[in-house]
């Protein structure tokens, strides 16, 4: 089960489908111990780009 940041539902089903966990204010990827830190400062659209950058990379 992984946990997902509250942006929209969107990002958390793509988050969900790589396995990426938001722990903490953190984006981690257990399967390549991808380990990325995430402000919460960060508006949702930024949060996004990033979820979406780190997707990127899984493909």
């Amino acid at each position: 089960m992984s946990k997902v940041v509250k942006t929209c539902p969107q990002l958390e089903q793509k988050l969900d489908s790589v396995h990426i966990q938001a722990i903490n204010g953190s984006i981690f990827s257990p399967t390549s111990e991808l380990f990325i830190r995430v402000d919460f400062a960060l508006d949702k659209k930024t949060i996004a780009e990033v979820a979406h950058r780190l997707i990127d990379l899984f493909k």
